[in-house]
């Protein structure tokens, strides 16, 4: 597991920039991340990125001449959350970051509307409460659950079922998830894209993450028939689905997973050949990224962002890193130097007037929020996502859309 140790030494080191920022002071963030237990290595990383974003700021002069600094709460769980946003209570923080893990996210953001701060979200991509929706103060940076889903069922349709000669039509889809606010979001997207481009549906099989019985749920997944195979799971246990799968023989044509496993290193190194042939749903990843494809700032970040990140914690640039520098570079660029006070209100503002181009940032995002009063209010609506394929033991590539890719779709058969 990741150390904290490396990222508070920054925050030390953002607090002694911030202490010199002349007269105006520092611009003060909060921050909520997992920073132990499951979710902690990806919270660690998406932490990371947001604190680059910071520093790459702060070197070229900061928010109209103001250093940025940040003031992390960790929150390892769900029931940790309230509890660190209450710790900005009575603060002049206006806004806080956050938070990885779709099941910190949500409380988060509910902590967060309750003190009237704005919440900022980098990564997770779960479902939110409706109050929450029409506070008009919580912005989601990432592509939502709901898009990751659909972005899934369009390739399957589009390419992936076509190029492996099997009609869609004709092909039984099945949606196997876990039963929180991440799964249900991903898997709504998915169960409403196969009914919308009226896609057989064999089944959708919901799981409890602690009590599910992997043997008993693959022979339901195999009973219906299911050929084309979207799995909504987190690490542990998209790895322990997809070994039951191979176990029984489970004649699937297609796999495609999403975010939380399917794209993630640990999934290719636990299953070695198992993995290979399946897909994923997924932010970009920073070392795979082309700079060529986005604009001369958003290039110039992306490659100082993954140098550092590489020399600083000796590995590549992570999709959870990507996204929180990304999404805090997105602030800290377009949002705050435009909002006329720092108070919640006037950032909100700035943030629903935002209006930037697709590629203008590091992930190959842009910046535009669904409006208020719409089902998606706060949603980056020009938020990028990505299709991964596994093309060989441990090793997988982006395939789509092709502004991306890194290589074309292999169409490999899968065990």
């Amino acid at each position: 597991m990741k150390k904290l140790a490396p990222f508070v030494a920054l925050a030390i080191l953002a607090v002694a920039c911030a202490a010199g920022a002349g007269s105006s002071g520092p611009i003060v963030l909060g921050a909520v991340y997992p920073t132990a237990g499951g979710q902690g290595p990806g919270g660690i990383d998406e932490y990371r990125g947001v604190q680059l974003a910071a520093e790459y700021i702060n070197a070229r002069g900061g928010v109209l001449g103001r250093q940025v600094q940040l003031r992390l709460q960790p929150a390892d769980s769900s029931d940790q959350a309230a509890r660190a946003v209450n710790a900005f209570k009575g603060t002049d923080v206006p806004l806080i970051f956050g938070s990885y893990g779709s099941t910190i996210s949500k409380p988060t953001s509910e902590a967060s509307v309750a003190l009237g701060k704005v919440f900022w979200e980098t990564g997770a991509v779960g479902l939110l409460d409706p109050n929450v929706r029409r506070s008009d103060l919580v912005f989601r940076f990432p592509p939502s659950g709901g898009s990751l889903g659909t972005a899934a069922v369009k390739f399957s349709n589009d390419l992936l079922l076509p190029k492996l000669h099997h009609a869609p039509a004709n092909t039984k889809f099945g949606v196997v998830y876990v039963n929180d606010d991440y799964g249900q979001a991903v898997a709504a997207g998915m169960i409403d894209e196969i009914k919308a481009l009226h896609l057989p549906l064999a089944g959708t099989f919901p799981y409890q993450l602690l009590t599910v019985k992997y043997p008993d749920l693959v022979r339901r997944i195999k009973a219906a028939g299911v050929q084309d195979l979207l799995v909504v799971a987190y690490l542990d246990d998209g790895v322990a689905l997809r070994k039951e799968m191979v176990k029984q023989k489970v004649p699937l044509v297609a796999s495609i997973g999403t975010s939380s496993s399917y794209c993630m290193p640990g999934f290719g190194k636990m299953l070695d050949e198992a993995a290979v042939g399946l897909y994923a749903s997924d932010k970009p990843d920073g070392d795979v990224l082309n700079p060529d494809r986005l604009s001369p700032d958003a290039a110039a970040a992306l490659i100082w962002a993954r140098m550092t990140f590489k020399q600083r914690y000796h590995e590549p640039m992570t999709a959870a890193a990507l996204t929180g520098f990304s999404g805090a570079y997105a602030l800290l660029t377009y949002v705050l130097p435009k909002a006329p006070s720092l108070n919640p209100a006037a950032i909100s503002a700035a943030a629903r007037a935002a209006d930037v181009p697709m590629g203008s940032l590091p992930n190959g995002s842009g910046l535009q929020f669904a409006p208020h009063g719409s089902v998606n209010a706060g949603d980056n609506v020009r938020a990028a996502s990505v299709i991964w394929e596994w093309v060989k033991e441990y090793t997988h590539a982006v395939v789509w859309p092709p502004q991306f890719a890194t290589s074309q779709i292999k169409v490999l058969p899968i065990l």
